[in-house]
Formats: C-alpha cells, sequence, structure tokens
C-alpha cells in the first residue's frame, strides 16, 4: 500500500495542505462524493443565513471547526521529567 501511495503522489505530485484542505481531501477520499460536497459549497456560498435544527449537532460541528481552525498544540516535556532526565544524562 505504502509503494502505491508513494506512486500515486510520484505521478500526481505532492501537494503541501492546510488543515481544512486535509480534512475535505479526507472526506472527498473516504465517505463523501466530491460532487456532493462541491453542491454544498455552492449552497453556503449562495446564502449568509443557515438554520441548524439540531442544537447538538451545531455545537459540535462549531468544536470541530474550532479544533480545524486551531494551530496544532507542542507538547513540551513536564519540568520534573527534564529534571529527572538530566540526572540520569539523557
Amino acid at each position: 500500500m505504502e509503494n502505491s501511495n508513494a506512486a500515486t503522489r510520484l505521478r500526481s505530485g505532492e501537494v503541501n495542505c492546510t488543515r481544512l484542505e486535509a480534512v475535505l481531501y479526507t472526506l472527498m477520499r473516504d465517505d463523501v462524493p466530491c460532487g456532493r460536497l462541491q453542491q454544498i459549497v455552492q449552497d453556503m456560498k449562495q446564502s449568509t443565513d443557515f438554520e441548524m435544527s439540531n442544537g447538538w449537532l451545531a455545537e459540535y460541528a462549531k468544536d470541530l471547526a474550532k479544533q480545524i481552525a486551531e494551530p496544532p498544540q507542542r507538547h513540551t516535556m513536564p519540568q520534573w521529567v527534564k529534571n529527572i532526565s538530566s540526572r540520569f544524562g539523557e
């Protein structure tokens, strides 16, 4: 599979993308037909008011959108781990 993916990238070109683009790509590749996603985008471009009938789903969508928009968190080693590591010369 990895060789197949590498060959496809070689033929189609390597593309860098944003987090939103990566989400859209994954949706189109695995779950949502491209035409359906295009229709949703077109519908959204023609409207400024969006009515969401399910408040829980709307809040979840907002949460996911926020996670996509946030910069990735950089995890740092806690100070106590650094102290222990330095004692053992690591």
